[in-house]
């Protein structure tokens, strides 16, 4: 599980997959990032990740988010905590958590009959943020 900074968490990321696979501290759920770090830098660091949101990248608040980001500050990436923050500046509430996988591999090319497999929300554009479940409480 990581935790850290966007910088931090990338770097760290980064150095484990450059090892080789049998020193890679690896489960086989994935690389678990807290929800702070959906962003396409640490996501790119790393073959794939789980994390849990209290929304969905897709839904019209969301998307609205990015859309007036990328007006104002083109430069800049949606982020989580950016997005929470501004939710609440409009009003918005959290959604029940639940857990995302998030990866920027393009699994299938936007041509021919295939359009609806390409995700083109600018949180990640290539790649995908898709619900996996809900976090079950510890027993």
């Amino acid at each position: 599980m990581v935790v850290s900074g966007w910088a931090d968490a990338a770097r760290s990321l980064r150095r484990v997959t450059a090892l080789p696979l049998d020193r890679q501290p690896l489960r086989s759920d994935g690389t678990w990032l807290a929800p702070w770090l959906l962003t396409p830098a640490v996501v790119d660091s790393t073959e794939g990740a789980v994390l849990p949101l209290d929304f969905d990248i897709r839904d019209a608040g969301a998307q609205e988010y990015s859309q007036t980001l990328a007006k104002f500050l083109p430069s800049q990436s949606p982020t989580a905590s950016g997005f929470r923050a501004w939710r609440s500046g409009h009003g918005d509430h959290a959604d029940a958590l639940e857990l995302f996988a998030a990866s920027r591999a393009a699994i299938m090319p936007a041509a021919g009959h295939h359009d609806h497999h390409e995700t083109v929300v600018s949180w990640f554009p290539g790649g995908t943020v898709t619900p996996v479940g809900s976090p079950t409480p510890a027993n």
